[in-house]
């Protein structure tokens, strides 16, 4: 009993000395992120005012924002920039992405087709079912403002789903191992008393906490959650704290470790939407338009103020009047008759409004070249023009542009399916493997993205050879012999890779080889039993007599004669 009770209190000093040092690690990290605040905090106060609050402090929840906003371009701008990007890439409203395998050979195989559908399929319900698509419309936001977003996505007790949760900016701290992967994570929150006993325990919170949760339930306390790699493995052990990711719980105002966890991979998934060498914490559309977003509301401010002066200018009044005067609508003013009052002047003459506004107006379509928004404006407004393939070609250049991003975009997407499809695996909700791919081994899958600004981009450069196609066709109906240069089964891959076609829908070379020659065996028994007929018709002909007076009636009596 005694060594039981010494090795208690030496764990118990081991956890205290590891939460001091992970509340350490927190100040460090602090100190590090200072500048990134400051320019987080400006983001935050113009483009994403409700995102400002927790900047400020936990004690301003539920103030009223943009009091100092006078201009609202960049919160439209960001808006737009986020729902376009969503709207274009990951919208629950069409398929946005299929599974093919590593080895192109396996995607042929029927039984890896339908495995692969029926994994899209369970995907697309673990999505919808755990709120991505409303969890992806806050982070994109973050994306395009801060410039990083930080998403958890966990197991949702009793739920046959997972849970996604956008924490915000000013509560995440990142760091890089050598490969500038984020392998740390950490999270510095409020909650209730009540909500930490009720999820930690009363066990683990201790009894001075218990007691404040019953007296002030509703008091916060501040948490540290900090994820990062585990250094200490024991090799073979299969346990959750022996997994190579691991996660504490500390309540920073006890130094208290509440909960330790494991995991196999990163339960955190991490954006940036545009990274600078040497710096952790993106940088973003948002952070390029800052000044000028600043600057139209400062300008729009001092247009308000000119405009009021306009309408309701400081007055020079003689001092004999003081008093006697009213400016209310409508008021009348009423003197001796023999009084020849003094004239009134009205201040602020000269002011130029129209000069203000033309530079606010230069200030907001700088803004809105930061958010690339009259691409995302036109690909909703442009008129159609003559061909779907002129359309596809429209919006394949436009979507070049926002190249880098997507690019981002998408990595930041690979991380949330890939942790969606460790849960799922794990939970047993994803379907089994055929046999063909555990014959294979250790197999790897690709996502590829179907969105319209990625088909865009695939097919304008997958299909380019097309325009070849559509400059030859004229030439057809007076040379056939030119469709005999194309490989036109090639050609139609090509075109239904290009454009996300399903590969269910698409026959093997297999099945193709099998329909033509079943097609060449219909045909050659069609021509057989033309040729039949004919023949049968020929011989019908020659049995019959020729008729009286016909020429053939007279050549056989000549050939009759002559014998």
């Amino acid at each position: 009993m005694a060594e039981a009770t010494v090795l208690e209190k030496e764990n118990s000093l081991q956890q205290a000395e590891l939460a001091k040092e992970l509340l350490r690690f927190l100040e460090l990290y602090r100190v590090r992120r200072r500048k990134t605040d400051e320019r987080i905090r400006e983001i935050n106060e113009f483009l994403l005012p409700d995102r400002e609050i927790l900047m400020l402090g936990m004690d301003k929840k539920g103030m009223t924002t943009q009091e100092n906003v006078y201009d609202d371009i960049g919160i439209h701008c960001l808006q737009v920039w986020a729902d376009g990007m969503l709207g274009y890439s990951a919208s629950p409203g069409y398929k946005w992405s299929r599974f093919k395998m590593r080895k192109n050979k396996l995607n042929a195989v029927p039984d890896v087709k339908s495995y692969l559908q029926d994994y899209e399929e369970q995907m697309y319900s673990e999505y919808k079912d755990g709120g991505l698509y409303k969890t992806l419309g806050i982070a994109l936001r973050d994306l395009g403002g801060p410039g990083t977003a930080s998403c958890y996505v966990g197991d949702w007790p009793g739920k046959p789903w997972p849970i996604y949760k956008v924490f915000h900016p000013v509560e995440v701290f990142i760091a890089e191992n050598e490969y500038g992967e984020i392998d740390t994570d950490f999270r510095e929150y409020y909650t209730s008393l009540r909500n930490l006993v009720n999820y930690f325990g009363e066990a683990a919170v201790g009894e001075e906490r218990v007691k404040q949760a019953k007296k002030n339930p509703l008091d916060e306390v501040r948490v540290l959650w900090a994820v990062l790699p585990r250094e200490e493995r024991i090799e073979g052990l299969l346990h959750q704290l022996n997994k190579p990711i691991a996660g504490f719980y500390v309540d920073a105002d006890k130094s208290k470790i509440l909960l330790e966890e494991g995991w196999d991979e990163m339960p955190v998934v991490t954006g940036r939407c545009i990274l600078n060498s040497g710096e952790e914490y993106g940088r973003s559309p948002g952070s390029n338009a800052i000044r000028s977003v600043k600057r139209a509301s400062g300008m729009s401010a001092a247009n308000i103020l000119g405009a009021q002066r306009m309408v309701d200018p400081a007055r020079d009044i003689p001092i004999e009047r003081r008093g006697q005067i009213s400016f209310d609508p409508g008021r009348n003013n009423y003197y001796e008759r023999t009084f020849q009052p003094g004239s009134i002047y009205p201040l602020h003459q000269g002011i130029n409004l129209p000069a203000g506004a033309d530079i606010i107006d230069r200030l907001e379509r700088a803004v809105k070249q930061h958010f690339m928004y009259d691409i995302f404006m036109k690909l909703l407004t442009e008129q159609k023009p003559q061909t779907a393939y002129e359309v596809s070609e429209i919006v394949g250049e436009r979507a070049v542009v926002l190249a880098p991003i997507i690019s981002q975009l998408h990595d930041f997407l690979d991380k949330l399916i890939a942790r969606t499809a460790a849960i799922a695996g794990r939970a047993g909700r994803l379907p089994d493997q055929p046999q063909v791919l555990q014959d294979e081994g250790l197999t790897y899958m690709d996502v590829e993205y179907l969105g319209p600004l990625a088909e865009a981009q695939r097919r304008l450069f997958k299909t380019q050879g097309m325009r070849g196609f559509m400059e030859t066709l004229p030439l057809v109906p007076s040379r056939d012999a030119v469709l005999d240069r194309v490989n036109w089964d090639e050609g139609v891959e090509l075109l239904a890779d290009g454009h996300g076609v399903p590969k269910n829908c698409i026959r093997t070379d297999e099945e193709v080889s099998k329909i033509r020659e079943q097609r060449v065996k219909i045909q050659q028994a069609m021509q057989q039993a033309e040729l039949a007929k004919s023949g049968a018709e020929a011989g019908s002909k020659m049995s019959k007599r020729p008729e009286s007076g016909s020429p053939l009636e007279a050549m056989m009596a000549g050939g009759r004669a002559g014998a």
